[in-house]
């Protein structure tokens, strides 16, 4: 399948940010259990160990989904997030990404992203940025920040680019992920409010997993 197809069939995207790559295994664990299929595992710009923990993090996640013996299956379609330069793109690749998501329309990262085959979901904000994300070869637009925009804002926006797939992203939940993915976006990326910092370094995986079964029941899976 597909980046579209996998987004249009999954409806969620978690996004990890600045989580220790030795949480990997269990919280992806707990992401599978509770339906969730995609993951972003976002760059850390704030420090080149935080880079080395994002790319290693994608290796860790690449292994454990080709692990044919691994109890129990981790299925996850795996991609780097905060993507800022074409370098990061590559070696999110090499690592094992299958999609990037970036905070921005940078044609650079998306030339290169889509000259290695990898899905693509560029972040914007206003029509005109859209449309260039579009035109530029976006499989799918995120709106960034989603919570800021609005459900009317999507509903609006989808009149005259109905032609352009688009995800909800920023300030994404429970309580409104439904909304923004009936007013015509397709899928949302969801992080802090599942990627509990708290929950992951005490263990409580449970509570994780509860949260990923609630956001996809939301979002009507």
């Amino acid at each position: 399948m597909t980046f579209l197809e996998n987004a249009k069939q999954y409806r969620v995207i978690a996004i990890v940010r600045g989580v220790n790559q030795k949480y990997i295994p269990q919280l992806s664990k707990a992401l599978c259990q509770g339906g969730i299929h995609m993951i972003e595992i976002a760059f850390d710009h704030t420090s080149e160990a935080g880079m080395r923990n994002t790319l290693e993090s994608i290796r860790i996640l690449h292994k454990l989904r080709n692990n044919r013996q691994a109890e129990p299956k981790i299925y996850m379609e795996i991609g780097a997030g905060t993507v800022l330069h074409p370098n990061e793109a590559l070696a999110a690749r090499q690592a094992g990404a299958e999609f990037i998501i970036t905070p921005n329309v940078n044609r650079d990262v998306i030339t290169i992203a889509k000259e290695y085959g990898m899905g693509l979901m560029p972040g914007a904000f206003t029509p005109t940025e859209v449309e260039q994300a579009w035109s530029y070869g976006a499989d799918i637009v995120k709106i960034f920040p989603a919570c800021n925009a609005g459900v009317s804002y999507i509903h609006n926006l989808r009149g005259p680019l109905g032609h352009i797939p688009l995800a909800a992203v920023g300030g994404i939940g429970v309580e409104n992920i439904r909304s923004f993915l009936e007013a015509g976006c397709i899928c949302a990326g969801v992080g802090g409010s599942l990627i509990d910092k708290k929950a992951i370094e005490t263990g409580n995986w449970d509570l994780i997993r509860d949260y990923a079964a609630a956001l996809m029941e939301a979002a009507g899976e």
